[in-house]
């Protein structure tokens, strides 16, 4: 039986990173305690109830929903809340005055002279 050599690897596969040069990771622990309580069972009905998504916003306020997504962005709807890649706006804000059209005292059928 021939005699076999094992070379063991000096760098991981997948990242290219030596063995022997991978530093431990900092981790923190979470945990969520869970309880029976009532308040508990109401909490995420009341996020609900406060609450509406950009589409529901988009179309109670008759804009796009990406228009209330940069909104969102820009802190122009007070109480509004990040929720990983969505947002949460409370049922009770306003849309906000558009910054992008500018009011004029000339009335409507003065603009144009045709």
């Amino acid at each position: 039986m021939p005699n076999v050599t094992v070379i063991p690897a000096t760098r991981n596969l997948h990242t290219g990173v030596r063995n022997d040069a991978v530093a431990k990771r900092k981790t923190a622990g979470y945990a969520r305690v869970s309880t029976d309580s009532e308040e508990q069972l109401t909490s995420y009905e009341a996020q609900v109830d406060y609450y509406i998504s950009t589409r529901d916003a988009a179309k109670k306020w008759g804009i796009s929903e990406r228009r209330v997504q940069k909104l969102c962005e820009e802190n122009r709807i007070e109480g509004v809340l990040r929720f990983g890649h969505s947002w949460m706006i409370p049922k009770l804000s306003s849309k906000p005055v558009d910054l992008r059209r500018k009011n004029s005292n000339i009335p409507s059928d003065e603009k144009y002279d045709i």
